[in-house]
């Protein structure tokens, strides 16, 4: 007989498989659980760090340092210098030509006038003048022919010695140490004359390239000023009467936004028609109006008229030659 083969298949037998599985799944879905733990957590971190770096990204790029307004202020930087050098290089040319010409180059004036320069756009730029101790002084208006400038605040009457003679201008001390009124006068017109005199106020004319000087703008001068000026909102002046309402980013021509020591404004060198005992002036509170003369709470802002032919270099600030 032959041999029969076994044709009876056998299977390997995996002892514990049926308790090892349930441990084994048990494990996975804890590192499962696990991992989206994990991921959301760095998620999160990965979304607050560049949350920060946009940050940091935005004030470089657009803050007040940022790249953008460095690039501004270069451009601006190299317009002003470029302008400058065209001016050097006319007032050399023109020097060779007089040398050349035998009318020697010793007198020869680099710089234009700055009436010929400055515009309504530098109204309020800040220029190197310096007399009686008023060191801060502003381009306040140009009438084609001469510069008028005006102090940057308020006149400071506590300082040693004072910057007036209160007794030539027949004012008074106010209440903190700017205010100034008139006090036995009957008349505005009386009162405004004591500004207008040349005299009374020309300690302010003493700096270089002053010519005259006065207590203040009068309403017209300031009118001008405002009107042509685009820094200003859209309100319209009329020096002939009171005006509210009024904005200035310049602070030109409202130095302060509420009072100082008392201070609320400072007068104007006009009278009003309307009433004999009244002035007008310019307050904080963005208003032309009529005031007592008696009023104690106003200020002045002395107004100084520069020579014409008066020389300089007009950039961000003012320079006189």
């Amino acid at each position: 007989m032959k041999n029969q083969q076994n044709t009876t298949k056998t299977y390997p037998i995996h002892v514990g498989a049926s308790i090892a599985r349930p441990f084994y799944e048990e494990i996975t879905k804890n590192n499962i659980k696990n991992t989206h733990g994990i991921t959301l957590i760095a998620l999160v971190i990965t979304i607050i760090i560049l949350l920060i770096v946009a940050g940091i990204t935005i004030n470089l790029t657009l803050g007040e340092h940022g790249i953008i307004r460095m690039a501004e202020k270069a451009g601006e930087n190299y317009i002003n210098v470029a302008e400058q050098e065209k001016i050097n290089l006319s007032g050399l040319v023109n020097e060779m030509d007089n040398i050349l010409n035998g009318a020697g180059g010793s007198n020869i004036q680099t710089n234009p006038t700055l009436a010929s320069q400055i515009t309504a756009n530098d109204y309020g730029k800040t220029i190197n003048y310096s007399a009686n101790g008023v060191n801060d002084w502003k381009i306040f208006y140009n009438d084609g022919t001469n510069v008028y400038i005006i102090a940057s605040h308020y006149l400071d009457m506590s300082v040693t010695p004072v910057p007036i003679d209160i007794t030539k201008t027949k004012m008074t001390r106010g209440q903190g140490k700017y205010t100034l009124y008139w006090q036995n006068l009957s008349t505005n017109i009386e009162a405004i004359e004591t500004l207008t005199n040349t005299t009374n106020w020309s300690a302010f004319a003493s700096g270089k390239g002053g010519e005259s000087a006065t207590g203040g703008p009068t309403y017209e001068m300031l009118a001008n000023s405002w009107n042509a000026n685009p820094k200003t909102n859209s309100i319209t002046l009329n020096s002939t009467n009171g005006q509210d309402g009024l904005t200035d980013s310049t602070g030109l021509y409202i130095p302060h936004t509420s009072a100082v020591d008392s201070c609320q404004g400072y007068w104007l060198a006009s009278t009003n028609s309307n009433y004999t005992d009244h002035a007008f002036a310019m307050l904080y509170v963005g208003a032309v109006y009529y005031n007592p003369l008696t009023t104690n709470w106003n200020g002045i802002r002395p107004v100084v008229c520069l020579k014409t032919g008066t020389t300089g270099r007009v950039g961000y600030t003012v320079t006189i030659d």
